[in-house]
């Protein structure tokens, strides 16, 4: 069921329907609460409405999980990027790449 939820809020996200994508990912939160691709996944969605702070707030979840994932600092580079803080989001994007991140 959670592998469900997830999809649709991806497919909500390429449509750019933020909002019902948060709800789908909240669903798929429920089923897997130790999944970190699904705080990524609702990190991405409250990017896309420019809600940055609870986006970084899914992506400490989703790097408590997994800090091994370099979209999850990739994401949160961003947010960052978007408050201004440029220094945080320098750290970022160096760990995404350390990870292997390819732009």
């Amino acid at each position: 069921m959670a592998l469900a939820y997830n999809n649709r809020g991806l497919s909500k996200i390429a449509f750019e329907n933020y909002s019902q994508a948060i709800l789908d990912f909240n669903q798929a939160i429920k089923f897997k609460p130790t999944d970190a691709g699904k705080y990524l996944g609702l990190g991405l969605a409250h990017a896309g409405l420019q809600d940055y702070k609870k986006a970084i707030e899914n992506c400490n979840k989703a790097i408590k999980l997994n800090s091994n994932f370099a979209a999850f600092y990739e994401l949160r580079g961003y947010c960052y990027q978007e408050f201004g803080k440029k220094t945080d989001a320098e750290k970022d994007f160096a760990k995404a790449k350390e990870l292997g991140y390819k732009e």
